[in-house]
């Protein structure tokens, strides 16, 4: 079960890659750097693997994705005033 969280967060991390969609692009980006950093999380913390390397990659890949959703959703308010 946890491998499966290890391929679902690179498959969406490699989809992301593929969409032109700037807004989707953000979405999957961050859903599969999240699933990517719990899954090394569980990895360190059962210390089956010292993988904090990643761990430390996808999150900080997860708070930039969550800032340019926060900046998408900001400026799609201003365009609505």
């Amino acid at each position: 079960m946890t491998e499966m969280l290890g391929y679902l967060g690179m498959i969406l991390i490699i989809l992301s890659v593929l969409i032109k969609d700037y807004k989707m692009f953000r979405y999957l980006n961050f859903l599969g750097a999240l699933i990517s950093a719990v899954y090394a999380m569980i990895l360190i913390v059962g210390g089956i693997s010292t993988v904090m390397p990643v761990f430390i990659m996808n999150a900080i890949i997860t708070v930039i994705d969550l800032y340019y959703i926060y900046l998408i959703f900001k400026n799609k308010e201003n365009k609505q005033s």
